[in-house]
């Protein structure tokens, strides 16, 4: 069992986010923001399907040459 602790390494992917959201969007976000963040939820989640499919694709596209050469 890998016993490597990644927990200080999700939270540094995490911090970083936020702070590309804070540089981009000109400070960091704030509890009294009033965006729908349900509806930006769902919207990000459809995007990062979108994403995920289109790697899947890439993947199999790789996998498939190896197998022609």
């Amino acid at each position: 069992m890998d016993t490597l602790d990644i927990r200080p390494k999700i939270l540094k992917l995490v911090e970083e986010r936020m702070e590309l959201g804070a540089k981009k969007y000109g400070g960091p976000i704030s509890i009294n923001d009033k965006r729908d963040f349900g509806l930006e939820t769902l919207e990000e989640l459809l995007d990062a399907i979108v994403y995920l499919t289109i790697k899947i694709l890439q993947i199999r596209n790789k996998l498939n040459d190896k197998k022609r050469n």
